[in-house]
């Protein structure tokens, strides 16, 4: 009698073994046919949104006028400034978009068109030092207004986009605290 009991008792504790497994691989395997989404599952509110657009933009904006920089620019810590600057905001815009795309944040289609016009503007600038002291007076100023933005966005709900604000906050500041360093050898 007492061998019955343990052969029930070890029956019922199987069934129910191999039961919970079948409920965690049904639900292993319809997570896995899900599509895939931001890596957490917070809704993105209007601040995030916005975040993803105008840093997107700005970025882009940064990329163009340094790239116009770099070919124009009479002085090689000027130029390897801009140089940096492109390299590093090209990345983190890419970083931007994907985010963007995963969240299902449209980004505008007319930034190439306005990027065209802002390069066209900076190319139309004087060079030599006057130019280089525009430049970095932009940078000085744009970069400031990013950081405030991706301050504001490394305490976002969404840990994608916090992530990636706090990662980017460091350079942005590199960036403009050279080109201060720079507008003062400048004598601006």
């Amino acid at each position: 009698m007492k061998t019955l009991h343990y052969l029930k008792t070890r029956s019922a504790l199987l069934a129910a073994l191999l039961f919970s497994g079948a409920l965690t691989t049904g639900a292993w395997a319809q997570n896995m046919s899900t599509p895939p989404t931001s890596s957490n599952a917070t809704k993105l509110g209007w601040g995030d949104k916005h975040f993803l657009s105008n840093a997107t933009k700005a970025g882009m904006e940064e990329v163009a006028i340094s790239r116009v920089a770099a070919e124009r620019s009479t002085n090689p810590e000027v130029k390897a400034l801009a140089q940096k600057i492109v390299s590093d905001h090209e990345s983190t815009n890419s970083q931007l978009t994907q985010l963007a795309t995963m969240d299902g944040v449209e980004l505008s289609n007319g930034l190439e068109k306005h990027d065209a016009k802002l390069t066209e503007k900076w190319q139309k600038k004087e060079s030599g030092t006057d130019f280089d002291k525009a430049y970095l007076k932009q940078m000085v100023d744009d970069h400031e207004d990013a950081i405030d933005a991706y301050r504001k966005a490394a305490k976002s709900d969404n840990s994608d986009i916090a992530t990636l604000a706090g990662k980017t906050l460091p350079t942005l500041q590199e960036h403009r605290t050279r080109a201060e360093e720079l507008r003062k050898q400048l004598g601006d």
